[in-house]
């Protein structure tokens, strides 16, 4: 599985994300940083494209989302007691 990690620094960047899941790529999405209004416009537009070609897109963290298209399979997220995510595939 390829993963693709992007900082979006505005609206512009959603269409980037959806290049990579068309294109089969899981995608890792850091919104760090960027101004909330403009952090869920991306997630909306990623959600759309996500749910329109079958995918998945779930929240990691506060600011880490995952974005995955149809042909992979979206990761089991276990929170250890540090609070840090890590990520479980299913055999």
């Amino acid at each position: 599985m390829e993963v693709s990690m992007v900082k979006p620094t505005s609206i512009e960047d959603a269409r980037e994300i959806c290049d990579y899941l068309l294109a089969g790529k899981a995608v890792v999405l850091n919104m760090e940083g960027i101004h909330t209004e403009i952090a869920q416009r991306i997630i909306d537009f990623t959600s759309g494209a996500t749910y329109s070609m079958n995918g998945n897109l779930q929240k990691i963290s506060s600011y880490i989302f995952i974005a995955t298209p149809e042909t992979v399979e979206p990761p089991v997220i276990s929170r250890k007691c540090s609070g840090m995510a890590r990520w479980m595939y299913p055999d």
